[in-house]
């Protein structure tokens, strides 16, 4: 687009240059003759000549005045020639090669914003949008999974570390309850204990009563005082003695510690319960444990999967934008208001992506550009008088300022663009069309 742009302004350069040596051979001829006087046209005075001495050139030149004139004249107008130009032109084109099926404008018709100028073959970048649309439900359908089934598995850990917790709670109690019972069984055996040692000092008492009256009878029956019936009852009480006092120890012996440190039958069944709750209350302990690594590990992976899914959404709307914007910029929609120009698509042709197809100018604030030599920009200043001749308005004069005078110089290095607005809008007025500058000088 840009070398098209720059190739337009250098043949019209070269136009412009043949023009001006035009203009200098008119000007030579037209020298001594009288100018003709000032006539009133819309409003202006505008200063006629003849058809062979109206200024033709984009660049101008300073006319003397006749050797008649006063010593200290008046100096007249710069003449430029000039085009009507837009600040405001959109030039279009496509992004990806395709058809133009119908051609619905032609140069100069005038267009409003949003109107579709060339119908496209949109197949493939349809195509291109309804699968990346189609990706994107995907991508949020992935995502509403992956957080329900975080949801689930956050709940199902949660469940997992509650019943751990539970079980733990229980192995504690039956510890504590194991705890009660051997400190119960300690004391009844300690009471046992107590009582069996008194049955064995009771029963070691009886016995030596027993054996002293078997004693006393085994005297007197020597001396034959005694029948045998007593002493027969005497030594059998001696001998229930001894069995009690051996049923005592025996019991005595139950509720004592024997000495290989094994613990009486009662307490050794409660320590044995007790030690069994202990190890239920390690393994629960380890089961909440277990429990709550197992949580930190699920929560962990389903919050990565939640991300990743966030980030597919993401990519796939970017993709969606993406196409959507492919799908518009092979839309030939025009974005603003105006007149269309440089018409090069037809229909049927099979356009590129980057070239520009046409373009749209709007009417809303033209200007004239022309060019003025560098030798000439001491006489020309922001906000000058101008008069605009226009040959489509043939004999009217139009007042404009001069509101641009451009800080780099053309390619040729001796002209520079310079830009003049309108006062008052002419009606009818058309983009490109040549115009005739007479710039007012002190």
């Amino acid at each position: 687009m840009k070398s098209s742009v720059n190739r337009r302004r250098f043949i019209m350069f070269i136009a412009l240059i043949a023009l001006l040596a035009v203009v200098l051979i008119a000007m030579s001829r037209e020298r001594g003759e009288e100018h003709r006087p000032w006539r009133e046209e819309s409003g202006e005075k505008v200063s006629l000549t003849s058809p062979s001495s109206a200024p033709t050139s984009l660049t101008s030149s300073t006319i003397s005045k006749s050797s008649n004139q006063p010593s200290a004249p008046k100096q007249e107008p710069l003449q430029l020639l000039g085009l009507v130009q837009t600040s405001d032109r959109a030039v279009l084109s496509i992004s990806q090669p395709t058809k133009a099926l119908t051609v619905l404008v032609h140069n100069g018709d005038r267009v409003t914003a949003g109107q579709t100028l060339v119908v496209l073959d949109d197949t493939q970048t349809r195509a291109q949008w309804d699968q990346a649309e189609a990706g994107y439900r995907a991508a949020q359908a992935q995502l509403r999974k992956a957080i329900v089934g975080a949801e689930a598995q956050r709940l199902k850990a949660d469940s997992d570390l509650q019943t751990a917790k539970a079980a733990l709670q229980q192995a504690q109690q039956k510890e504590q309850q194991a705890q009660t019972a051997l400190r119960a069984a300690e004391a009844a055996n300690n009471a046992d204990a107590v009582a069996a040692a008194a049955n064995v000092q009771k029963a070691k008492i009886e016995l030596d009563q027993a054996q002293k009256n078997l004693w006393s009878l085994q005297q007197l029956a020597s001396v034959g005082g005694v029948s045998q019936l007593q002493l027969q009852g005497a030594q059998a009480q001696v001998e229930t003695a001894e069995a009690d006092l051996k049923a005592a120890k025996a019991q005595l012996q139950q509720t004592s510690t024997a000495p290989g440190g094994s613990l009486p039958y009662r307490v050794a069944l409660a320590q044995q319960d007790l030690d069994q709750a202990k190890a239920g209350v390690q393994q629960a302990q380890q089961a909440v444990q277990t429990a709550v690594t197992a949580r930190q590990h699920v929560l962990a992976i389903a919050q990565h999967d939640v991300a990743a899914a966030r980030d597919a959404v993401q990519q796939a709307h970017a993709a969606l934008v993406a196409a959507k914007s492919v799908y518009r910029a092979n839309q030939l929609i025009s974005p603003i208001e105006g007149i269309v120009t440089d018409l090069a698509v037809h229909t049927g042709d099979i356009v590129q992506p980057g070239l520009p197809l046409l373009a749209v100018v709007s009417t809303n604030h033209p200007y004239v550009e022309a060019l003025a030599l560098a030798r000439q920009l001491p006489l020309l200043h922001i906000g000058q008088a101008a008069k605009v001749f226009l040959d489509s308005h043939p004999g009217a004069a139009y007042t404009a300022e001069l509101t641009y005078i451009s800080p780099v110089a053309e390619p040729d290095g001796r002209s520079f663009r310079v830009h003049f607005a309108f006062l008052h809008l002419p009606a009818g007025l058309r983009i490109g069309q040549s115009a005739r500058i007479l710039v007012m000088l002190p």
